[in-house]
């Protein structure tokens, strides 16, 4: 299960770089963000 977060969390801030503002706004990155901060601890 680390790994594939890890994958996630690399890709998220992969689209995010390429995405710029538009994409935090965005519902689907909200809830992968929301299901991070639930789930993990930084």
């Amino acid at each position: 299960m680390e790994d594939k977060t890890e994958k996630l969390l690399k890709d998220s801030d992969f689209l995010l770089a390429k995405c710029g503002a538009c994409f935090e706004n965005n519902e689907q990155y909200q809830l992968f963000i929301r299901c991070l901060s639930e789930q993990t601890i930084v």
